[in-house]
């Protein structure tokens, strides 16, 4: 049968079964789970429900009548001493406000700590606040999810810190650690500027209270210029993004913190050498040389200054990203391959080229390369600069055409004289006076000296004409060298100097024109022999090398200045010092020698500072001859 619950009669409020309210609070309390503490305006406790003592460790009455931030709550989140004023335990109280705390330890009688989460809820007697309750309970049943977040947090690249409302650090990941020297336990609690320099903690203070009463998403790369502080005191520039974020009714930040150190130092070495290449930009925009830089791999023209603009009449921007060999048309004087090794070898170059134009005409240019590497040293660009020589070399070739004229009219008078001489001198009476016969002898001198110079001219203009053809034959440098000296050696012992050749250890064998290169060779070594000091010390190398075989010629004289050392090869130059002192030749000797070995498609060269003395180097590319295979396996059966 079923009973309606509406015949039951109301007990009435006397009856004995019915229990007292304050029965039933202390009732209810006593079965929560969570632990409960009653705590005056003074904070001191005056309710404990179970499963706050159980919690605790402590006995109700041991915690009844004690200061609660005394007894559980007299550090902070982090260890260290926490002031009663800062006490979240007592903001109900001091704003009438609900606070929902997380990441709070309380104490143990034990002595240990332990994560708590809490609510503190003020206590209202009509207008006044007459106490507060605050119930908390411990975090372990949320530690899978805690976990699991943090898992997630560890797994972030960046450093990722979670502040509360309040700006108290209340989680960090892995990265945080790392990045700031810190662990964990030393962050958790504390305020968030510990992470910040103490020359901005009072202004962070005012601009995260900011965010805070407006909080909106600031992503990274937002153009502030920020920094951080490590545990060392040591500052880094950084990257901050920061997130608001409503977790439990509360709204927390979280703050994405990346070290970017080498960004910003690379930016700014970036910054300077930008601020270099702009300065240098607007020098080379003033010269009137051709310049252009194009990158080493596929030459195409990345830089093209107004010089060049003028030069070749094609404006930067159709020159731009051409190749600079197809736009310019350019005629090496010898395979581009080996220019290419010469410069990645020595790392520059200079030489004549001819470039057409874009109406066509052409123009010679005295062109100098740089090669531009990488930071790694990879070749990474060439910087050309081209005069033009184009005038120049006009009045060159009439220069040469009058002299080649001169040349040839004066050999026959010479002659004449030479033969004329040769007569007087042979049949020249005993008794003719000691300053007649010196005449004579002066004029045979000086008409072989004029015979050389002579001929020095017609051979040089004939090289730098092109008119000279190679009679190439097999050769053994080391011997052709060999000749030379000994061709000196009365020159040598007449000034008391010493001549030292150092040979290579096996025969190197060469395809030269024989004649000629000896010529250059004898140059050279004579070169040294004039300008070296008497009773010096000349020495000889030959020897083979990776860019080929080369002859390098050392005097201990008195050396070359730099800007001087490239003006020894032109015609008719001779240093101040030499053209001082005495007169020495007829500064047509190593210009002969350069054409000479250039036309061998080699390279002459000197390196001298002042009082060093000076080292010629003359360098050949070897020309296989299937016949040096056959010598060699021949000289090493004899063996």
């Amino acid at each position: 049968m079923a009973t309606d619950t509406h015949d039951v009669p109301p007990l009435h409020p006397n009856d004995p079964r019915v229990p007292a309210p304050g029965d039933v609070a202390v009732a209810l309390l006593a079965a929560a789970g969570e632990g409960i503490l009653g705590l005056d305006t003074h904070g001191i406790i005056s309710f404990v429900n179970p499963a706050a003592a159980r919690m605790t460790g402590f006995t109700p009455l041991e915690l009844f009548g004690r200061d609660a931030h005394a007894m559980l709550h007299d550090v902070d989140g982090h260890g260290g001493p926490d002031a009663v004023g800062s006490c979240p335990l007592l903001w109900s109280q001091c704003d009438g406000g609900v606070h929902r705390i997380h990441g709070e330890r309380f104490c143990r009688k034990d002595g240990t700590r332990f994560p708590v989460a809490y609510v503190s809820t003020p206590l209202w007697d009509r207008e006044l606040i007459v106490g507060s309750v605050v119930v908390f309970q411990g975090v372990t049943m949320h530690e899978t999810a805690e976990a699991k977040f943090r898992g997630l947090l560890d797994a972030a690249p960046d450093a990722m810190v979670i502040v509360d409302r309040f700006g108290r650090i209340t989680l960090v990941n892995r990265q945080t650690e790392a990045l700031f020297g810190y662990t964990r336990e030393e962050l958790i609690g504390r305020p968030v500027e510990v992470l910040v320099p103490d020359r901005l903690r009072a202004a962070h203070v005012q601009q995260r209270a900011d965010f805070s009463a407006r909080p909106k998403t600031r992503p990274m790369g937002y153009g502030l210029d920020l920094f951080a502080r490590r545990k060392d005191g040591s500052e880094f520039s950084t990257e901050i993004s920061l997130s608001p974020l409503e977790a439990d009714g509360e709204t927390v930040i979280i703050s994405v913190i990346r070290d970017v150190t080498e960004r910003v130092q690379g930016a700014k070495v970036l910054a300077r050498q930008a601020e270099a290449l702009r300065e240098q930009a607007q020098l080379l925009e003033l010269a009137s040389d051709g310049i252009f830089v194009r990158d080493y791999a596929a030459a195409r023209i990345t830089y093209w200054s107004r010089g060049a603009e003028a030069l070749y009449g094609w404006s930067r921007t159709e020159a731009m990203g051409s190749v600079s060999e197809e736009i310019l048309q350019t005629a090496f004087p010898q395979p581009i391959a080996q220019i290419e090794a010469d410069l990645v070898t020595n790392g520059r170059w200079e030489g004549q080229l001819v470039h057409t134009r874009k109406d066509g005409s052409r123009v010679v240019v005295a062109s100098r390369w740089a090669l531009l590497r990488s930071e790694q040293g990879e070749p990474q660009a060439i910087l050309e600069v081209n005069t033009d020589v184009t005038a120049q070399q006009e009045l060159d070739r009439q220069k040469d055409e009058f002299l080649s004229n001169v040349s040839h009219d004066l050999r026959t008078p010479l002659a004449a004289i030479k033969a004329s001489i040769g007569v007087i001198l042979a049949h020249e009476p005993p008794a003719t006076p000691p300053p007649i016969h010196r005449l004579h002898v002066n004029i045979d001198t000086a008409a072989d000296r004029m015979t050389r110079l002579v001929d020095d001219l017609l051979e040089l203009t004939r090289l730098q004409s092109g008119r000279v053809q190679l009679r190439l034959e097999r050769c053994d440098l080391g011997a052709l060298v060999k000749r030379c000296v000994q061709g000196i050696e009365s020159l040598v012992h007449a000034r008391g100097q010493q001549l030292e050749v150092a040979p290579p250890p096996r025969p190197i064998w060469v395809t030269v024109d024989a004649e000629r290169l000896e010529r250059a060779v004898m140059n050279v070594v004579g070169n040294a022999q004039k300008h070296g000091w008497e009773r010096g010390h000349i020495r000889v190398l030959v020897e083979e090398r990776d860019d080929g075989v080369c002859i390098a010629v050392t005097d201990d004289g008195p050396g070359i200045p730099r800007e001087e050392q490239g003006r020894i090869f032109e015609r008719f130059y001779r240093p101040d010092s030499v053209s001082r002192s005495r007169n020495v030749g007829t500064g047509l000797g190593l210009p002969i020698a350069r054409a000479l070995v250039e036309l061998h498609g080699g390279r002459l060269w000197v390196e001298s500072s002042p009082g060093a003395g000076s080292t010629f180097f003359l360098v050949l590319p070897r020309r296989r001859d299937p016949a040096e295979d056959d010598t060699q396996k021949d000289e090493r059966s004899e063996l």
